[in-house]
């Protein structure tokens, strides 16, 4: 089962949380500074961050942990236009946009993405 990290003191992750957790094993966090330590010892496969975690922007964490772990799959909850987040996040690899109230719909679509990332990713004999 792939492992995500939430990385949030955000309440409005409870729907997001409880749904990912059909697909996922969730770890969450609100401390910055457990998150990076996870990051670092677990091989965390999805990253999930709010935009802002005790004046640390989400951006950064995200930063931070793809220099850790530069294959992991990473969404971010930012209350940017669609325009806006890309230009601020562009090169980072964020698979997914999440809105301050993460939704059922809104995770349902994470979960597809990450599978469809899953699916162009792995390998089989007859592509070599």
């Amino acid at each position: 089962m792939a492992l995500t990290l939430i990385v949030g003191s955000n309440k409005n992750f409870d729907t997001l949380s409880g749904s990912l957790k059909r697909c996922f094993e969730v770890i969450t966090v609100s401390s910055y500074g457990v998150a990076m330590n996870i990051a670092s010892e677990l091989a965390i496969d999805l990253l999930v961050v709010d935009e802002n975690l005790s004046g640390i922007d989400g951006l950064k964490i995200i930063k931070e942990v793809t220099n850790i772990n530069p294959f992991i799959n990473t969404a971010l909850v930012s209350s940017l236009s669609p325009e806006e987040f890309h230009d601020v996040s562009e090169g980072l690899g964020i698979i997914m946009q999440l809105s301050t109230s993460p939704t059922l719909e809104e995770a349902n679509i994470l979960v597809e993405k990450f599978n469809e990332i899953l699916t162009l990713t792995a390998t089989n004999g007859s592509h070599i």
